[in-house]
């Protein structure tokens, strides 16, 4: 039985087993490139974030949320969380970015690790800073959806048939 790309539907024949029955793919081509631009659009908007975030605390630092939050942790300096900030989480992004427009094999890597990036980043900065703000749920789940995305294209969530 020769291969089905994914988006079609086998022809059924009276010879088919029940058994030996192709899996069908409800989901299209079509339906993968429109996870693929919202992965891209994903990862350039999180690199923008990161850069914007981390001028954001280089220039006024923690204390633009009314007290200093990182006093009394190893970011107490206003360049050390902002470096880290780029360097951890806006480099992985970028390198997401780099592979997709290049589409590089090591695309769905690049996002896999970005998202999980986000997410540990984001775990990280609440053990340290032990303050809660809006953009942290909002940046966790961001990375979670990438890394969902990664798994839909992957195949993972893909629902799947059997005909009878």
């Amino acid at each position: 039985m020769t291969p089905v790309p994914a988006g079609t539907a086998p022809e059924h024949d009276d010879k088919t087993s029940e058994t030996s029955a192709p899996v069908q793919s409800y989901r299209s081509a079509r339906a993968d490139r429109i996870i693929a631009v919202i992965l891209l659009v994903i990862a350039v908007l999180n690199v923008l974030g990161c850069a914007a975030g981390a001028w954001g605390l280089a220039a006024g630092g923690a204390e633009l949320f009314g007290v200093d939050i990182l006093a009394g942790t190893r970011f107490a300096g206003m360049y050390g969380a902002g470096a880290a900030l780029l360097a951890l989480v806006g480099a992985v992004q970028l390198l997401a970015v780099i592979a997709h427009l290049l589409r590089s094999r090591w695309t769905a890597a690049a996002h896999a690790l970005a998202g999980f990036t986000m997410m540990t980043w984001i775990v990280g900065e609440l053990l340290v800073v032990d303050v809660y703000f809006f953009l942290q749920p909002l940046y966790f789940g961001i990375g979670a959806i990438q890394v969902t995305g990664v798994l839909v294209l992957l195949g993972v969530f893909r629902p799947t048939w059997r005909p009878r």
